[in-house]
């Protein structure tokens, strides 16, 4: 991705599969035993904590972010948010009832989930 980052445009990085492979890859390594294991380990408390830090991180690079246009996004950007949220998935696996957890189940936020790819 960062080789391949063109100002001209971020069309091919942004939207290739081999550019794109990480966001994939980290999401199915937090669905391991090995990464399960290791996330079984961190306390309802602590996860839960953590999983406030997280949203709330990745809240705030989506409000800094410049879409398209930010640089960052392409020089590890993408991937930090890529991991960010499969940390933050596996984290509210863990633990489901903290404010994160409750929060991000809300009812409006299930229905865009069950569409967003669509949209």
């Amino acid at each position: 991705m960062i080789v391949l980052t063109t100002p001209a445009g971020p069309t091919r990085v942004y939207e290739g599969t081999d550019t794109r492979a990480f966001s994939l890859l980290l999401g199915a390594l937090a669905a391991t035993p090995p990464a399960t294991r290791l996330m079984s380990r961190a306390g309802e408390r602590a996860a839960g904590r953590w999983s406030l830090v997280l949203a709330a991180g990745i809240g705030a690079y989506w409000i800094v972010a410049d879409g398209q246009d930010s640089p960052s996004l392409f020089r590890g950007g993408l991937f930090l948010h890529a991991l960010a949220a499969a940390l933050l998935i596996a984290l509210l696996v863990r633990a489901p009832r903290t404010p994160a957890g409750r929060l991000l189940a809300a009812a409006p936020l299930h229905r865009l989930g069950t569409v967003s790819y669509s949209l």
